[in-house]
């Protein structure tokens, strides 16, 4: 072959893996950006390498299933181009290789190349994120209504909230068996709290109700 010929099919093979599929292009300058509190399962190829064309409509079919995933990002390395630098950083010695996780702590992928492999290992890690994030809201919603629950002291008529009571009482069994990790060490200290929050409300209604002239004196009064 000749070498404009192979300069000219190396150049097709570039753009195929620049534009295929909308893959994200990972380089050294905008690693930082794109990877911020996002993990990722990138591949590290070269164009002309036969493994990483071999690979290449598995990888295609990957792109496009998680591209719009806000959980994951499924990125690309070219190592012999813009990602050049980014594989001498990252270790990459070899191609095609896969590294996934936390993009400060990345970690081989060690599977099969096929379909069935890399699309269970990504719908794990998929469900792992969604889970994880539904958490975390969980436990905001209970910091919520925790803190409306405080408010509520203080209100001349207290409202018990029981949507509130419902949520709580729902969520909280689900958080206790699993809740994120930043969290956890919290949930206790916050059950306290509601259950803090509960009592001196009802003790607030049950005062309220009785006749003003039996309330002893500094009744009502709480202190948080």
């Amino acid at each position: 072959m000749e070498k404009s010929q192979w300069t000219g099919m190396l150049a097709a093979l570039l753009l195929i893996f620049s534009v295929c599929c909308d893959a994200v292009n990972l380089t050294e300058d905008n690693w930082d950006e794109l990877t911020e509190e996002m993990p990722v399962f990138v591949r590290f190829c070269r164009p002309e390498s036969e493994k990483c064309q071999e690979l290449q409509p598995t990888w295609d079919q990957l792109v496009k299933k998680y591209k719009e995933n806000p959980n994951i990002l499924v990125g690309d390395v070219d190592c012999s181009g813009t990602g050049k630098s980014l594989c001498k950083t990252l270790g990459v010695n070899s191609v095609p290789a896969i590294k996934q996780g936390d993009p400060d702590n990345l970690i081989d992928y060690t599977g099969d190349y096929d379909w069935e492999d890399l699309s269970s290992v990504l719908l794990r890690a998929t469900d792992a994120l969604a889970s994880y994030k539904k958490k975390k809201d969980d436990y905001g919603k209970l910091h919520d209504i925790t803190e409306r629950l405080k408010k509520n002291i203080f209100l001349k008529e207290p409202k018990p909230g029981q949507e509130d009571k419902n949520v709580w009482e729902d969520l909280l069994p689900v958080l206790k068996d699993a809740p994120p990790l930043e969290q956890a060490e919290h949930l206790d200290k916050l059950q306290q709290l509601y259950d803090k929050m509960k009592k001196k409300l009802k003790q607030k209604d049950e005062e309220l109700k009785r006749p003003k002239a039996k309330r002893k004196q500094g009744e009502g009064l709480f202190d948080i």
